[in-house]
Parts: structure tokens; sequence; C-alpha cells
């Protein structure tokens, strides 16, 4: 079996600053053996942290081209573990991250871990949890340490109805997305504005099939499964997942949809070498 072709590819992507984190720049050029329905070799670039990444959400780009044109691209989307627990390391930060309540965290505190934070900015941020629980909330100027201030939150908010909220979205969110890369959007027409460089109509060429191919081998690639879209909105989309269906790669599971890489590589004659998944992250301090 062949392995696919990977390289470098030339020049280098913006370099993001996320939380302390650098990210982005990562440009690889893969080549699989594909080619068109017309039989034109297709090359594919892979594209780390495109414009689109918003807070804990990653956004990849594998563009497809013949020669030096691009004819299609496709969007990952992901939320990685340790990008994750920048951003959200307990649940009081997803639930002022993601979760809707921005005025939990005074100011731009929100960036910073619960050891970090003054004792008055924990006091505040105890006042408008209590605040959230029962109006015109508690007093907390009583707080004296991170200790207590977590004690706080283990005797007087765990029981709470909206604490108990916030810990299951905070869980679910966690189970659901991190490491569990899915499709973001695909694309073969061209466009008006041409954000993403691609000019002109290529569909009926076997492009999006191609596209689906390798981002489910290149997550494999990287020890990953690549997810599908539960409900389908258009007939284009229908009609590629009865594709997959019947060449068998399309797994249903707990009450999802995802392309099996590993059996497209095999049913392709590629040789993935692949690598190891993320570790589990531990729980942390809610």
């Amino acid at each position: 079996m062949r392995g696919p072709q990977v390289k470098s590819a030339d020049g280098s992507g913006g370099v993001m600053l996320l939380r302390g984190l650098q990210i982005g720049g990562a440009r690889t050029e893969l080549d699989y053996g594909l080619q068109t329905k017309r039989g034109e070799p297709l090359r594919f670039v892979y594209e780390e942290y495109v414009p689109g990444t918003n807070r804990c959400y990653k956004l990849d780009e594998i563009g497809a081209y013949i020669g030096d044109i691009k004819v299609g691209y496709i969007l990952v989307e992901n939320v990685p573990s340790h990008v994750f627990e920048s951003f959200c390391p307990t649940v009081l930060h997803y639930a002022a991250t993601l979760g809707g309540h921005v005025s939990l965290f005074p100011e731009d505190t929100v960036e910073q871990a619960l050891e970090e934070l003054s004792i008055e900015t924990l006091r505040r941020i105890a006042h408008r949890l209590t605040f959230l629980v029962s109006w015109p909330g508690k007093n907390m100027d009583h707080l004296q340490s991170l200790a207590e201030f977590e004690l706080f939150l283990k005797s007087e908010m765990a029981s709470t109805r909206w604490f108990k909220n916030a810990k299951k979205a905070y869980d679910d969110f966690r189970v659901y997305n991190l490491d569990k890369p899915k499709i973001g959007y695909v694309n073969t027409k061209g466009e008006a504005l041409n954000v993403r460089g691609l000019f002109s109509d290529n569909s009926g060429q076997r492009i999006g099939i191609a596209l689906y191919q390798v981002a489910a081998m290149e997550m494999a690639r990287r020890g990953l499964e690549f997810y599908l879209a539960n409900q389908l909105t258009s007939e284009d989309a229908k009609v590629m997942h009865g594709h997959f269906e019947k060449a068998g790669w399309l797994v249903r599971e707990n009450h999802r949809v995802r392309l099996d890489g590993m059996a497209i590589a095999a049913d392709l004659g590629v040789a993935l070498e692949v690598g190891i998944k993320p570790a589990k992250q531990p729980s942390f301090v809610s």
C-alpha cells in the first residue's frame, strides 16, 4: 500500500497568539494520488488556524488544487483540548466565555486563572454568582482567600440549579466537542467574494468527495475521528452522505455520524501512519 506524500508547503501562514499560546502558521502539502472525474491529478494543502478561528474553536482548511489553481476547499472545525483548557479551566470560565454569562467576571479578568485573581475580584464574582441564584445577591466581602472562595462554591453554589445546569453544559461541551473535528463547510462552486481564493465552479468533478476523503484520512492520521452534520440541509449533502454510506465509510454511533478515514484509506490503498490520540484532560475544580 502506498502512503500519502506529506511535506511542508512553501511559505508560512500567519502566527496567532491565543491566550498565550502561539498557534497557526502550519501549511502542509498533501498528495494522496487522487484525481478528478476527468483524470486530472489533485493536490491538497492543509492550513491550520485559518481566518474564522474564534475563541477555543480551531478552524482548519484543506484546499484542493489542479496545478496552481484552487478548485475547492473543506473547512474542519475543532476544539483542541489544550486550547479549551486555556479558555475554560473551570465551569465559571466556561459560563462566562461560552455560556452567555459575560458579566460574571469583572472587566477582562476572565482570561486569568482563579489563582491569579485578586481577592477583590473573587469577591465580586462570588457576589454575581449569588445574584444569579437569588436577587439581590449577597455581600461577599468576608471572603479572604481562594480557598474560602472555593469552599463557597462547594458549600453554597454546587447544589443550586444554576450551577448544576452550568456544570452539565460544561461537561456536555467537553464530551461532544473536545478533540472531535467536524465538517465546517465544503465548497467547489466558487464564491462571489472569493474570500478563500476559489474563483470558478468545479462541481461535478468528484472534487467534493476527494475533499471529504482527505479530511477524514488526515484526521485519522492524527488519531482523530471526523464527524459530519447530523442534519442535512441540502440535496448535495444528502447525495454525498448516500455515497459514503453505500461505500461503507459512514459510521453512526451515539447519535452522531462520522466518516471513517481508516476505511477510506484501506479502500484507496493508502497506508496511514496514525498518530497518537490526545490524552484525556483532567477534570478541573468547578
